[in-house]
């Protein structure tokens, strides 16, 4: 079953995942899902330049994912996108999950990435308490350590890194 979520619910570290496109569009699935939909600038993103301007987040079994598509774009842009959070290390099984939920079979998927391997590059952060938390991990260690590096230049008082995740 699909859960709206909160927008706050959504967690940008410039880690997220895109798994797929689902075959509807945002009226669509406000419609047959009775999801809301709202403008990007309500949600957290890390980067300005993603992700479109009409954006819902959801849960399932755990999962938060973030979907988004233009409202009124020509193809595919008006389909909606799913992205995983960068907490998810092995995003492949997402897709069957996103499938059941929406009652699709991956066939009816008209796009899933081809990049859904492993990440195993870990961006982690201690805090003032020496507490260490997982940001999210990367596909290519030097994306994870130029996320890292602007965490760090924000002047935070967290420390920040980078390792191989086992």
């Amino acid at each position: 079953m699909i859960h709206q979520l909160q927008a706050d619910d959504w967690v940008a570290t410039g880690a997220e995942t895109a798994l797929c496109r689902l075959p509807f569009t945002v009226a669509q699935a406000e419609q047959r899902f009775g999801l809301v939909f709202t403008p990007a600038k309500s949600i957290k993103t890390a980067t300005p330049d993603q992700p479109g301007p009409w954006q819902a987040v959801i849960g399932h079994e755990g999962q938060v994912y973030l979907l988004h598509a233009a409202r009124e774009a020509p193809p595919p842009d008006h389909l909606l996108e799913v992205l995983a959070r960068g907490d998810v290390r092995y995003p492949a099984p997402l897709v069957a999950k996103i499938c059941a939920a929406f009652k699709l079979a991956p066939q009816d998927l008209p796009w899933v990435s081809p990049d859904l391997g492993e990440r195993r590059w870990l961006l982690w952060r201690r805090d003032d308490n020496n507490n260490r938390a997982v940001m999210g991990y990367f596909k290519d260690r030097q994306v994870a350590e130029r996320v890292a590096q602007l965490y760090t230049d924000r002047g935070h008082k967290q420390l920040y890194g980078v390792e191989e995740a086992q």
